[in-house]
């Protein structure tokens, strides 16, 4: 395992590595950085997603509506 082929896994899925890139960044301490600033990202990431679907959801349960905003109704939804 070489740091380019460790960084480049770490661009596809930094939660998910096996044996060899493990070992790595405990060798390395470069890509062990790198490592933890690819995973706080993710947290990041994953937090604002979290909060940004518990406002549309808070939303929707506020207007009532149960429906995605953006979606039409076909002829058998739409109320009369």
């Amino acid at each position: 395992m070489n740091c380019r082929s460790f960084r480049r896994h770490l661009l596809i899925d930094p939660r998910h590595l096996d044996a060899s890139l493990r070992d790595h960044a405990a060798r390395c301490s470069s890509c062990a950085q790198a490592l933890e600033r690819a995973l706080a990202f993710e947290r990041r990431l994953a937090n604002a997603v979290r909060r940004e679907y518990e406002e549309v959801a808070d939303g929707e349960r506020r207007d009532g509506a149960d429906h995605d905003p953006g979606h039409n109704p076909g002829p058998d939804q739409r109320s009369v």
